[in-house]
């Protein structure tokens, strides 16, 4: 009997312990303030391509994608960038990034070509954004990409993903290496977290045509949840993203043609292509 309870108590436990803040749910925030240090985690879904793809004749199985994040504009002014004549970027702001496996196998970093600032990951740059007929307003980008082999994305995706209602086929993590920030666009926009500030956009395979994905839940993850995952090496030469952007824009225009979507001076066709997901 003694043995009994305490086994109920241990389970008990087990099962509060994302109730006391292990996880926290910000998918429905508004603005998200992150912190150095924090880890974000969204699942995304690639039901869009593969649903598609498949009926195409094509394999479902994606090998790429870009990833946006939305945030406030920093209160510093920002600076030039090697090569650029107007200053649009923060070198103080940065955040690594990683496609995961749901079961947390496999993982394979999202990067920025060429890699620039003191902190290495995916910087901060100036973008704007625009949409259901209120006015335009600046805001910051944390912009990437990702490829990888069709061996890598079986190992990444399974069938279940290949529907398109599916939000979680995969995970992106996100972690602060820099200075905080607040993930968000601001007034007078009331978008939720999921539905616009961080999207995965571009994604491609096999298929002669790329989608948007849709975003699922967005958590602050607590350090001891998420163990690290092994990280492939990158098996493919990820392209320049002028390359990507013009192989896969013309077919982005199918799916992201009227709705909401911010711009970013650096990468035009990326930001262009910027899809905001409804819930």
């Amino acid at each position: 009997m003694l043995l009994r309870c305490f086994r109920a108590i241990f389970f008990a436990l087990i099962t509060l312990v994302p109730a006391m803040g292990t996880l926290v749910n910000i998918s429905s925030n508004l603005l998200a303030p992150t912190k150095n240090g924090d880890t974000v985690l969204a699942n995304f879904g690639i039901g869009n391509y593969s649903s598609q793809a498949l009926a195409a004749g094509y394999s479902p199985y994606p090998t790429g994608f870009n990833l946006l994040i939305i945030a406030l504009v920093p209160a510093m002014a920002p600076s030039l960038r090697p090569n650029t004549t107007e200053p649009d970027w923060w070198p103080s702001f940065a955040v690594s990034a990683e496609v995961r496996s749901n079961d947390g196998a496999v993982s394979v970093p999202i990067q920025w070509f060429p890699a620039i600032g003191p902190l290495g990951g995916l910087p901060l740059t100036k973008g704007s954004f625009s949409g259901n007929g209120l006015p335009t307003v600046p805001v910051a980008l944390f912009q990437g990409q990702v490829s990888f082999s069709l061996e890598v994305s079986q190992l990444l995706f399974n069938p279940d993903s290949f529907s398109p209602g599916n939000r979680s086929a995969a995970q992106i993590v996100v972690h602060n290496l820099g200075d905080d920030f607040t993930m968000g666009i601001g007034d007078p926009y009331s978008f939720a977290i999921a539905n616009c500030c961080i999207s995965v956009t571009g994604i491609h395979g096999a298929a002669p045509f790329g989608t948007g994905g849709n975003t699922g839940s967005v958590l602050f993850v607590a350090p001891d949840v998420l163990p690290p995952a092994p990280t492939l090496p990158d098996p493919l030469p990820t392209p320049e993203p002028s390359s990507l952007n013009l192989l896969i824009a013309g077919s982005l225009a199918l799916w992201l043609g009227t709705l909401t979507r911010p711009s970013a001076s650096r990468q035009d066709a990326v930001a262009e292509q910027q899809q905001c997901w409804s819930a």
